[in-house]
């Protein structure tokens, strides 16, 4: 019997230039090439704020991938973990709406 992955959920935060520079639709892009599933919405202080789900390697790669393709534009990541049982975790990635 196959152990299923243990699977997390990393709360993101992103503060730099990253609003008006296609970042959601990078985050969206890599995301799915991957396997990641989650959210990405613009705040309206000026940040980025993501919700990933994944195998912990994954979304480390998520965060590599994105953090390369947008060099020079972030200036600061905030990050909380959390376990995220199977029924919590999709594959789907979604631009949401500005809060």
């Amino acid at each position: 019997m196959n152990a299923s992955p243990e699977l997390e959920a990393w709360h993101l935060y992103f503060e730099g230039n990253v609003q008006g520079v296609g970042f959601r639709y990078t985050c969206r892009m890599i995301a799915e090439s991957i396997g990641v599933g989650g959210w990405v919405r613009n705040l309206s202080d000026g940040r980025v704020e993501s919700l990933i789900t994944g195998e912990p390697a994954v979304l480390q790669q998520f965060l590599e991938q994105l953090s390369g393709a947008q060099a020079g534009r972030i200036r600061n990541i905030k990050k909380s973990i959390e376990a995220a049982g199977p029924e919590g975790w999709s594959s789907e990635f979604s631009i949401l709406a500005t809060f």
